[in-house]
C-alpha cells in the first residue's frame, strides 16, 4: 500500500478460475470485498514554528528556529532523525547544527527541535521554503523517510554601502574627505550617522569624527564629509580607515531596529606639503644664474615685513 494513499474504504475484486483435468474452465468466479485503509500507523508532522527574533531580516545571525515534531498516528516511531535543509541566502550558524536526534515518539506525543541559521546581508526579502528530512523506524524495525516543508519570511531592511571616496592629500596638509553612501537595501533608512574610527598608529587627526546624513530612501545616495589633518610624517601610501555607519529602520513600517555597518574609506597620501618660503629658497638654490633675483625677492619680503612691524609698533 502506498504511504500517500487516501484513507477510505476501497472496493476490490477477487477473480477465481478453476481447472478441470488440468484444463482451465472458461467461467470465472468473481468475489467482491471492501478493504478499509486507515491513516498510516505513524504520522509525523510539524506542530508549530517559532523564531527568535520573530521578525527576521537580512544580516541577522544566530536566528533560532524552534519546531515541534508530533506523531498524530496510532503507532510509535523510533530512531527519528531530523535534518534541516535551507536554500541559498541562508546558512547554518554551526557546522553540526543541521541534524538533530529526536529518538522515539509515541502516538500523540511531540518533541521540540531548535536550529540556528544566519541570513546573508544581501538575501532577498521574501518567503523561503525550508525542508525537514525525517528518517525513522517503526517498532518492527521497518525504515521510513518523510520530507516536511515550512515557510520562513525574511522581511525588508536597509543596507548602507560606500560607493565612492574622494580625499587624497599630502603629508602635513588638511583635506576634505567626502564619502558617498548608498542605501542598496529593500527598506528606507532613517537617522543615518557615519563615524570614522582610526587605529592609534594611523597618521591622522580629526576636528569631528561623526557626520549626520539623515534619511536615505531605497536606492538613494548621500555624502558624509570629514575634515582630516594628515601628519607631517605620514607614510606615502593608501591608508584604510574604518567607517562605522548606524541607521534606523523605516518607522513607517514599524521597524525601529538600529543597524550598524562596518565599511572602509581610504586616503591616499601622495607626497609632502612644501613650505612656500622653503620652496622658494630651494628653487633659488637650484636655479644657479637666478640666485641674485631669488635673494632679492626674499630680501624684499623681509623688508616689507619689518616696515609693517615698525608701523604697528609706532601706533602703540
Amino acid at each position: 500500500m502506498n504511504n500517500d494513499a487516501v484513507p477510505a474504504n476501497y472496493e476490490l475484486k477477487l477473480r477465481f478460475q478453476y481447472e478441470k483435468n488440468g484444463v482451465p474452465e472458461d467461467a470465472f468466479l468473481v468475489h467482491k470485498f471492501v478493504l478499509p485503509v486507515k491513516h498510516e500507523g505513524i504520522v509525523l508532522g510539524i506542530a508549530n514554528i517559532v523564531t527568535d527574533p520573530s521578525a527576521i531580516r537580512p544580516g541577522d545571525d544566530f536566528v533560532e528556529i524552534t519546531t515541534y515534531i508530533e506523531n498524530s498516528g496510532s503507532k510509535s516511531a523510533k530512531s527519528i532523525e531530523a535534518k534541516l535543509l535551507i536554500p541559498d541566502g541562508l546558512e547554518h550558524s554551526y557546522s553540526d547544527n543541521n541534524r538533530k536526534w529526536v529518538g522515539m515518539l509515541s502516538p500523540n506525543e511531540s518533541k521540540q527541535l531548535s536550529f540556528f541559521i544566519n541570513i546573508d546581508e544581501n538575501a532577498d526579502s521574501e518567503q523561503y521554503a525550508l525542508d525537514l528530512d525525517l528518517n525513522y523506524e517503526d517498532l518492527d524495525n521497518n525504515d521510513y523517510t518523510k520530507k516536511l516543508s515550512f515557510p520562513l519570511l525574511i522581511k525588508e531592511r536597509p543596507n548602507i554601502e560606500v560607493v565612492d571616496v574622494k580625499g587624497d592629500g599630502k603629508a602635513g596638509s588638511k583635506i576634505t574627505l567626502a564619502v558617498t553612501l548608498k542605501n542598496i537595501g529593500t527598506e528606507d533608512a532613517e537617522a543615518i550617522d557615519a563615524r570614522i574610527i582610526k587605529q592609534s598608529s594611523q597618521p591622522f587627526s580629526f576636528d569631528l569624527r561623526s557626520n549626520y546624513l539623515g534619511e536615505l530612501q531605497v536606492g538613494e545616495t548621500g555624502k558624509a564629509v570629514f575634515t582630516i589633518k594628515i601628519d607631517k610624517e605620514a607614510e606615502q601610501k593608501e591608508h584604510n580607515l574604518k567607517l562605522l555607519i548606524r541607521a534606523k529602520g523605516d518607522s513607517d513600517k514599524g521597524d525601529n531596529n538600529i543597524y550598524t555597518f562596518n565599511r572602509r574609506a581610504s586616503i591616499n597620501v601622495d607626497g609632502k606639503k612644501v613650505n612656500p618660503v622653503v620652496g622658494m629658497v630651494t628653487g633659488v638654490q637650484n636655479n644657479g644664474a637666478n640666485n641674485a633675483v631669488g635673494i632679492g625677492i626674499i630680501l624684499a619680503i623681509v623688508v616689507v615685513g619689518l616696515v609693517i612691524y615698525k608701523k604697528a609698533k609706532s601706533k602703540k
